[in-house]
C-alpha cells in the first residue's frame, strides 16, 4: 500500500544557499506528522514545496501514489492553514469559507457576482456549498461567527475560521504552517486539542510545521526533527525523546534542556569526566572524546558521595509548583547541570552547598564526536530514583 503523501529526494536552494538536502518522507493515510526544528532549518520551505507554492530543485512528490511534482497548488487537493490566518478582511467568515469551494466547484460564468447566482446550474451547487460551510462551522463550533468579519473576531476565532476554510474542502491532506504561534499560551493549548480532533474526524494526512517541541510531541503520531535542511530523525514522540539518534535531536527536544557531560574513554573503556568515572563501560575506543547526555528528570542527586557520582556546587533551586529544578555547577563543565526533583526533596536539599549527581543507568545517552548515538553503553547499577534524590539522614 502506497503512502498517502510521499517525498523522495527533495532538494532546494535559494541562490547559493542550500535550504533542503535530500529530504525523504512518507506519511500514511490518517497520520499526523509534525516537522519541528529551529528557525531557518527549512521546515516551512518544505511545507510550501509539498503544497505547490514553491518548486523543488530536485526530487518528487506523490499523493496517493500519483506524481504531483509538476502540478499547480490548486490541482494538488491539499489544504493549507497559514500562520497569519490569511483571511480576506472585507469578507465574512461564511464568505471566506465559501471562497475555496466556489473556485473549485463553479466555472467562470457561475462565479460572476450578479449573473452567476441566478443561473439554474449554479443554484444547486451554491446550496450544497452553503450546507458544507454550515457543517464545517458546526464541527468547529463557529456557527455564530459566520456573519462576522475578521476584525470582529478574536485570534482564536479567526484561527477556527481558517481551519474551517481548510476543512470544508475535504482535501486529501492538511498542511499547517505554525498555525498557533500568534495565539496566547492558554489558547494555544486549547487549540492543539481542537486541531488533533479535526484531524481525527477528517481521517487524512496532516503535516504540521512548528518550532514548539511541546506542540510536536503532544499532537503528532510521528515527529520529524529538522536541522540545517535535513531530517535528522523521524519517529514516534516517545522514541524521539528517549532514544534520540543524534546529539542535536537530544539537545533540541526536552525542557529543561538535556545535561551534557564530556567524557574521555580510558584503557578499560570507562567514561571519565573531571577525573571521576561516570560510565563503567562505553562502546568507544581508548582516548575517544564522547558526550554523555542525561535528562534532568533522570539525573540522580545524592547528599553524600556515591560510586560513579560527580560533586557539584549548588547555585540555586527553582520551584515550579509540581516540580523543582536544582541548578548546579561541576568543575570542568561550562554549562550548569539541571536536575528535576519533587518539591519535597528540593526542600530537604536546599541548604546543601554541595551535592553529588549520578546518571541512572537506563537513562544514559552517549554520543560520538560527530554527534551520532553510540549504542551498547553500560553504567553502574545505581538505584534509578527518577525525579527524586537519595538523601542521607
Amino acid at each position: 500500500m502506497s503512502a498517502a503523501v510521499e517525498l523522495r529526494g527533495i532538494g532546494k536552494s535559494f541562490g547559493e544557499t542550500r535550504i533542503l538536502e535530500e529530504i525523504d518522507l512518507a506519511a500514511a493515510q490518517g497520520e499526523f506528522i509534525a516537522l519541528v526544528g529551529p528557525s531557518g532549518c527549512g521546515k516551512s520551505t518544505l511545507l510550501r514545496i509539498i503544497a505547490g507554492l514553491e518548486q523543488a530543485d530536485e526530487g518528487a512528490i506523490a499523493l496517493d501514489g500519483r506524481d504531483v511534482t509538476g502540478l499547480r497548488a490548486a490541482d494538488r487537493d491539499m489544504a493549507m492553514v497559514f500562520q497569519s490566518y490569511a483571511l480576506y478582511p472585507h469578507l465574512t467568515a461564511r464568505q471566506n469559507m465559501m471562497l475555496p469551494l466556489a473556485m473549485r466547484r463553479l466555472n467562470a460564468t457561475q462565479r460572476l457576482p450578479l449573473v452567476g447566482r441566478f443561473l439554474g446550474s449554479a443554484r444547486s451547487i451554491l446550496e450544497e456549498m452553503a450546507r458544507d460551510v454550515e457543517q464545517a462551522a458546526a464541527t468547529l463550533k463557529i456557527s455564530a461567527l459566520l456573519d462576522r468579519k475578521p476584525a470582529q473576531m478574536s485570534g482564536g476565532q479567526r484561527q477556527r475560521v481558517a481551519l474551517g476554510r481548510a476543512l470544508v474542502r475535504r482535501p486529501q491532506a492538511f498542511l499547517m504552517d505554525e498555525p498557533l504561534s500568534n495565539l496566547d499560551a492558554s489558547l494555544r493549548v486549547h487549540m492543539r486539542a481542537e486541531i488533533v480532533e479535526l484531524h481525527r474526524r477528517a481521517g487524512v494526512v496532516t503535516i504540521y510545521v512548528t518550532h514548539d517541541q511541546e506542540e510536536a510531541l503532544g499532537m503528532a503520531d510521528r515527529v520529524a526533527v529538522m536541522m540545517n535542511g535535513r531530517i535528522l530523525q523521524i519517529a514516534d514522540p516517545m522514541t524521539i525523546y528517549r532514544e534520540p539518534a543524534h546529539l542535536d535531536v537530544a539537545c533540541f527536544i526536552g525542557s529543561p534542556r538535556i545535561n551534557l557531560l564530556p567524557l574521555t574513554i580510558d584503557a578499560a573503556g570507562r567514561g571519565i569526566c573531571g577525573g571521576q568515572v561516570l560510565v563503567e563501560r562505553a562502546n568507544a575506543a581508548q582516548g575517544e572524546r564522547v558526550t554523555l547526555g542525561v535528562r534532568p528528570e533522570t539525573l540522580v542527586v545524592h547528599a553524600e558521595p556515591q560510586a560513579l557520582s560527580l560533586k557539584v556546587a549548588v547555585t540555586r533551586f527553582e520551584f515550579l509548583g509540581s516540580d523543582a529544578l536544582l541548578h548546579a555547577r561541576a568543575a570542568g563543565l561550562d554549562a550548569p547541570l539541571i536536575a528535576k526533583l519533587t518539591p519535597a526533596m528540593a526542600t530537604l536539599l536546599q541548604h546543601h552547598g554541595e551535592l553529588h549527581v549520578s546518571a541512572a543507568p537506563e537513562a544514559c545517552l552517549l554520543f560520538d564526536a560527530d554527534g551520532q548515538r553510540i549504542a551498547g553503553t553500560q553504567t553502574s547499577a545505581l538505584p534509578a530514583s527518577f525525579g527524586r534524590a537519595s538523601h542521607a539522614a
